[in-house]
Parts: C-alpha cells; sequence; structure tokens
C-alpha cells in the first residue's frame, strides 16, 4: 500500500469539480494542464525522468519525442493495437524494459461493457488505421495506470466515461513530477509548456 496518492485519481477528481464548478469538459482540463502543488502528495512515475503518459496516437509520439530536450528513452511501455503489438519504429533501436499487453484487452473490454460506446469500440476495434490504440509509457507504483483509469471510469455515468476516456485518447495524458508540483493535462500541453522549441 502506497502512501501517496494516485495522480489519475486526482485528475479525475479535478475533471468532476472543473465541470461542476466551470462547466469545462475534459478537454478543456487536459488543454489547460494543472499543477497540483508539493503540499498533495501526489505518486511519481517511477522510471525515466518521472514522466507517464498514456494516448491513443502513436504517430503523435514521433513529433513529441524529437523535441530538443524531451526524449522518452529506454522505459516501460504498454502498447495495444488492432494490428497486434506494433512497436514503433524508433524503439527498436533500445531495449524496452517491459511491454505487456495482457491485461490491457481486458482493462478496454471492460471499459466498452461499461460505456457501450460506438466510439471507443471503433477506436480499439473497428478502425483500420493502424495509429489507433494505445500507448502508455512508464509505470505508476509499478503498475500501468490505463487499468486504474478504467476502474474509476467504471464508477462514472457511461456518457462520463466515454467523453473523458475520448479526450484522454486524443489529446494525451502526461504526469510529471516537477519541482514546483505534479503537472497533469494534455501531452501537447505538457511538452509546449516544459520543452518548448
Amino acid at each position: 500500500m502506497s502512501c501517496c496518492s494516485s495522480p489519475i485519481e486526482y485528475l479525475i477528481e479535478y475533471a468532476d469539480f472543473a465541470f461542476q464548478n466551470s462547466g469545462f469538459t475534459m478537454e478543456d482540463v487536459l488543454t489547460i494542464g494543472h499543477v497540483f502543488p508539493n503540499t498533495v502528495n501526489i505518486c511519481c512515475p517511477d522510471y525515466c525522468s518521472q514522466e507517464y503518459i498514456l494516448l491513443g496516437e502513436r504517430s503523435d509520439i514521433v513529433d513529441f519525442n524529437n523535441r530538443a530536450g524531451f526524449n522518452f528513452g529506454e522505459c516501460c511501455v504498454n502498447l495495444y493495437s488492432i494490428e497486434g503489438s506494433l512497436i514503433p519504429e524508433y524503439f527498436t533501436s533500445g531495449i524496452i524494459a517491459c511491454c505487456n499487453t495482457n491485461t490491457t484487452a481486458k482493462c478496454i473490454n471492460e471499459l466498452l461493457e461499461h460505456t457501450n460506446s460506438t466510439a471507443l469500440k471503433e477506436w480499439f476495434y473497428i478502425s483500420n488505421n493502424s495509429t489507433t490504440g494505445l500507448f502508455e509509457y512508464n509505470t505508476i507504483n509499478q503498475n500501468f495506470g490505463f487499468c486504474e483509469l478504467v476502474e474509476i471510469l467504471k464508477t462514472k455515468t457511461p456518457l462520463v466515461a466515454e467523453e473523458y476516456m475520448l479526450a484522454i485518447l486524443q489529446l494525451g495524458l502526461a504526469i510529471s513530477c516537477r519541482p514546483n508540483g505534479t503537472f497533469v493535462g494534455g501531452l501537447e500541453t505538457y511538452v509546449d509548456t516544459y520543452y518548448p522549441v
């Protein structure tokens, strides 16, 4: 049992709060990003500069990985694709610490069962576009965060769970412990903030 709190749980709670108080969607929350202060004891990602990334468009990773000062490096990677476990080309030259897709399919099916979302079904199982699927980089408390996210979303209404998950797949989720606090937000917002061109 960890003495720190889950950043994924904080994200969902913050998104709920932002919607109730300001009408913000999950897309708004990810686009703006949020830095939780160090007084909030949030768990940091485990390895690789303490950066956690979850997204559904693997093609975007190449663009972000080429930014000066930002490099995914060699770290735990979780991949899921309807085309099979297609490892992006730029990872083939390095050693991947771990690559596990076994639990991801189970969690995807639980998400689809809860939401009955046509858009999510198309995202994971119907699309012929090999860039859709799921890419997860790094672990939090030695676990990949996607299944934790699904467990939290299963406590929400199907419409809210669908909206939150689609926003995360499209914009990505970045979690990083920084000197001024823990950043939680969209991948592009994170890279633009901490690794500007």
